[in-house]
């Protein structure tokens, strides 16, 4: 049976949003974000070890809100950096302190997409048992254009775009090394598919939906509210 390990990145502040507490503590509807996306993220499939990434000095609220809604959950909190890219690191590098082999399947989320569905999480799973790399991407519905000096030049041909989403899952081996390289060279992306893609690894598709919103300006947070209220949660 496969290891599914699983990385939260929820260490960003959020400070768009101006709220007292970091995006992944915001409550919507009496539940923080992060909250929100592991719901969907536990009942999904079983996790060998949950690893949280959080903002430095709120480890104690991360806790708490845990204990409130998930007592007795075997998760690590781990301090994130000043970039994404550092707080996932440092969960793959506790990751690799805890011996995890590098053929095991590690899946990495944003805490701010709490509507990801269980179905886009199997199929990202489901995925990663052919390949080496996945991450979800939606299709984009606008036409897209390039813009000069405020002046429409040229329309994309949109068939060949997608707006990357997470969940995004690699076999472990590999986003450790797209990271450690990275590292080392001092380059910074800002999600973990287009790190695995620049070391030169094919990363395969998996087709989501626009509802997978990341939380970050207050009309996220307003819509998401909305959203939520529509399906009854």
């Amino acid at each position: 049976m496969s290891e599914n390990y699983l990385v939260l990145a929820a260490a960003g502040l959020g400070l768009r949003l101006n709220e007292p507490v970091p995006k992944a503590l915001v409550k919507v509807k009496n539940k923080p974000i992060f909250i929100r996306s592991l719901d969907v993220l536990l009942s999904s499939t079983k996790w060998s070890k949950i690893v949280i990434a959080v903002p430095k000095g709120w480890s104690k609220e991360f806790e708490t809100s845990l204990e409130k809604f998930y007592s007795g959950i075997d998760a690590s909190l781990v301090i994130g950096g000043e970039t994404r890219q550092e707080s996932v690191y440092r969960c793959l590098e506790f990751l690799e302190g805890e011996g995890v082999r590098a053929n095991a399947n590690v899946i990495i989320h944003d805490a701010a997409r709490c509507l990801v569905s269980k179905e886009t999480i199997l199929s990202v799973l489901e995925k990663l048992k052919e390949v080496n790399a996945v991450t979800v991407v939606s299709k984009v519905v606008d036409t897209v254009v390039k813009i000069n000096c405020g002046v429409v030049k040229e329309v994309v041909d949109r068939e060949q775009l997608g707006n990357v989403q997470t969940p995004q899952a690699f076999k472990f081996g590999i986003i450790l090394k797209a990271h450690k390289k990275a590292r080392k060279e001092k380059v910074v992306f800002t999600d973990d598919a287009t790190l695995v893609s620049w070391i030169g690894e094919d990363v395969y598709v998996v087709y989501g939906n626009r509802w997978n919103l990341k939380v970050t300006e207050k009309e996220d947070l307003r819509l998401l509210h909305t959203l939520l209220i529509a399906n009854s949660d």
